[in-house]
């Protein structure tokens, strides 16, 4: 079963984009522009499937490449502890980032998430916290403004509205 972890877990990002992919179709529109709401979930989620493909596409080259050495396996068990540390953390930054959106703001909260899930994705050695927040700040307001300028759609304001 371990040899096939890839397998599996590309389908079910596959599979799992493809229905949230489908769902958007069912979504209403409010406005009259060519651009509704459905147009960023439709990219994400078809990135997804691609990214799902990949991970599938991997795992069966491994499997076909055959059983890893055993010093490689073990340097991977000792890898595993702190990359599961990093998604559990990663996890709950995306639960709290969906959950204070309305309540907060766009702006504030995607600034805050950004820093953070930055923070976390960097090897200590290299976390540069000043660079970190320009990025996130930077980020952040591009998309600000790309929602409402070119997309014209209005992202949650809380307490800035």
């Amino acid at each position: 079963m371990e040899r096939y972890k890839d397998i599996i877990s590309g389908g079910f990002v596959f599979a799992a984009a493809l229905v949230l992919f489908v769902m958007t179709f069912f979504m209403r529109r409010l406005t009259v522009l060519s651009v509704g709401p459905e147009f960023i979930p439709r990219i994400v989620f078809g990135m997804m499937m691609v990214l799902g493909l990949l991970i599938a596409a991997e795992g069966v080259k491994k499997c076909r490449a055959g059983r890893k050495s055993e010093v490689f396996a073990e340097k991977e068990c000792r890898t595993a502890r702190p990359q599961n540390k990093t998604a559990a953390v990663t996890l709950l930054l995306i639960m709290v980032y969906i959950a204070s959106l309305r309540q907060i703001g766009f702006l504030i909260t995607t600034v805050v998430y950004l820093f953070l899930q930055i923070t976390v994705l960097a090897p200590k050695e290299k976390r540069r916290p000043v660079q970190f927040l320009i990025i996130a700040t930077v980020c952040s307001s591009v998309i600000y403004y790309l929602f409402l300028n070119v997309f014209q759609l209005l992202p949650p304001v809380g307490i800035l509205g």
